[in-house]
């Protein structure tokens, strides 16, 4: 009886760390929302994760202009919010590409896409 207790602990143990091990870092909320048609440039980039992340790389391009300078600089201390600013923008098709390194050490990257149509 002792035997199957300590086995069902260790199991139960096991499971739980390849829980935690596989539950990296997520974009909970973004504005601009991905697959978003505005009719307003945005004024800002605004990305919010699930837990402290550390933002390595923020970009945005887009379809026809190519890349658009925007005012991001790496910080070493983490933070679960991130805002840039963002200049006045066309009309385009554009996409934010960005990468962190999570709590666990992990890399994750991920894409927002978002079309602007200022003439409708």
């Amino acid at each position: 009886m002792l035997n199957k207790m300590m086995w069902a602990i260790a199991l139960w143990a096991a499971l739980a760390v390849t829980n935690i091990a596989f539950a990296h870092s997520a974009l909970i909320f973004s504005s601009p929302g991905n697959n978003t048609q505005l009719t307003e440039s945005p004024e800002a980039i605004h990305l919010e994760f699930n837990e402290d992340v550390r933002l390595l790389a923020l970009e945005l391009s887009g379809e026809n202009q190519g890349g658009v300078e925007i005012d991001f600089q790496r910080n070493r201390a983490a933070t679960d919010v991130f805002h840039v600013d963002l200049p006045h923008l066309q009309d385009d098709t554009y996409t934010i590409t960005w990468t962190l390194i999570g709590a666990d050490g992990h890399r994750v990257s991920g894409t927002i896409l978002f079309a602007l149509n200022t003439a409708e």
